[in-house]
């Protein structure tokens, strides 16, 4: 039963009811605009794209990896958030392939941007949407 529980809250996080404004001035929400495939900046051979169902691709060099991933706010928080979460605020959490989770704060998304803070490493990444 308890699994049944967390299954369904996994999924109903997946499922994107992340509808926050993130630019007051066009109303998008940070799912409609993270739905993309982005080029890191600094590395133009990491690609990351996102996919609606809740997974992502990593690729570098012909290496890829899949991973899934969640968006959330301190109104919608996840289990397990191993930090203050802030008022107004985004973040994204990533699994890695050994179970590992990554969380990002979003700092900038629009159509063409992505600027992530790692919250462990505090170092900041910058993707632009993939041609």
């Amino acid at each position: 039963m308890r699994s049944g529980i967390l299954i369904m809250g996994i999924i109903f996080v997946l499922l994107g009811v992340f509808y926050y404004k993130t630019d007051s001035k066009s109303g998008a929400s940070a799912r409609a605009h993270i739905i993309e495939k982005w080029f890191v900046i600094e590395d133009t051979s990491f690609t990351r794209e996102f996919f609606a169902d809740g997974t992502l691709v990593d690729s570098k060099k012909g290496v890829t990896v899949k991973r899934n991933w969640a968006l959330f706010t301190k109104r919608m928080p996840i289990d397990g958030i191993p930090f203050e979460l802030e008022d107004n605020a985004q973040y994204l959490s990533l699994a890695a392939p050994k179970g590992e989770i990554e969380y990002y704060k979003i700092d900038t998304i629009d159509a063409s941007n992505l600027v992530l803070t790692d919250l462990r490493t505090k170092k900041t990444v910058s993707f632009m949407v993939a041609p």
